[in-house]
């Protein structure tokens, strides 16, 4: 499959080429795509290798068009030497990177690089919630019957990854049972045929299975960038702004089905304490207060915890990319918390 990503010279020829490959019958690799939000122009890459971080790394760029590039990269590990291709497809404030790389690349040298340019490039977070109203929006589009396959932790079972199925677009009752979301697999079937099967995890990165890549592309990546940036421009409007009436700040409320257990609010505080410049005041149950810095991101932030309700509060920001926090820090508190239904206000 890498042949067919590195011999398309235009975007006209990729996505031919990929759709050809993935409406066979014959099993192919899954196509990867990760989906972050970045102004970067991936022409910089080359200039990493003279940053500290990044003296593991190579890149070579090829421009393919304006919006596309192929990347070859490179990272030095423990002796050895991982190589990956990859495509860009740069948006105005996004990148979406195909690949048909093995897990382990993926994870170890792209996912990898992409981490460690936060926060000039930010990794998306979507939970069950938002990720199921994609997917009925996406079935709808389509046209078509939608089942669903959930990779979550629940309720009963938080500590290990269990399978629930669902069909159609009235999977309320998944909501009470998944705590946590890992992954879900969908298909959409037309007639009784399949007509599209994908995977898409809660960090953004989608795996194509089978379909046109063409209808893929315009009916659900394209939707996917939408929901992203949407809450990307909700996230940046959490900020403290200080006019004559004094400072005003919007919030982040992260809203519960139920409030969390002490086991829960003590894990939120040992992640928060290890992962952050962090003060935890107070960790009780049901009351939890924390004030969190993001150097990285030059951003600070209150979080309360009552009863089913936690709150974040910007104190202080002066960053390029002020969304970039938040994106991290609901997931952290979801992935101690479990999920709950963000509201901006």
């Amino acid at each position: 499959m890498e042949p067919v990503l590195e011999s398309a010279n235009s975007k006209d020829e990729l996505f031919t080429a990929l759709d050809r490959a993935y409406t066979q019958h014959q099993r192919q690799p899954s196509l990867k795509c990760i989906v972050v939000l970045t102004k970067l122009n991936p022409e910089r890459l080359v200039d990493l290798h003279n940053e500290d971080a990044f003296k593991r790394y190579s890149f070579k760029v090829e421009r393919m068009e304006r919006d596309a590039y192929k990347v070859h990269a490179e990272r030095e590990w423990a002796d050895r030497a991982f190589k990956a291709f990859f495509i860009i497809l740069k948006g105005d404030d996004y990148w979406v990177i195909l690949t048909t790389e093995r897990k382990n690349i993926t994870e170890g040298l792209i996912e990898t690089f992409l981490r460690e340019l936060y926060p000039t490039v930010i990794r998306i977070y979507l939970n069950n919630l938002q990720l199921r109203v994609l997917l009925q929006d996406t079935a709808r589009a389509y046209g078509a019957d939608l089942d669903l396959t959930f990779m979550a932790y629940t309720e009963e079972s938080p500590t290990k990854l269990l399978q629930i199925s669902a069909r159609g677009v009235g999977l309320t009752t998944t909501d009470e049972t998944i705590r946590q979301l890992n992954r879900i697999e969908f298909v959409l079937t037309k007639s009784g045929y399949e007509t599209l099967r994908c995977v898409v995890t809660t960090r953004g990165l989608v795996r194509l299975l089978y379909g046109s890549f063409w209808e893929f592309h315009e009916l659900f990546l394209l939707k996917i960038i939408e929901v992203i940036k949407t809450w990307n421009s909700k996230y940046l409007a959490v900020q403290r702004i200080y006019d004559r009436e004094g400072p005003q700040a919007t919030s982040c409320v992260i809203k519960f089905s139920k409030p969390p257990s002490q086991k829960e609010v003590r894990a939120l505080a040992g992640n928060i304490v290890s992962k952050y410049p962090a003060v935890v005041s107070h960790a009780g149950n049901p009351y939890f207060v924390a004030q969190v810095s993001d150097p990285l991101n030059k951003a600070s932030f209150g979080v309360t915890l009552y009863g089913d309700t936690l709150t974040i509060v910007p104190v202080f920001s002066s960053s390029e990319t002020p969304s970039a926090s938040l994106w991290e820090l609901t997931q952290d508190v979801q992935d101690s918390l479990g999920e709950g239904e963000i509201i901006v206000r």
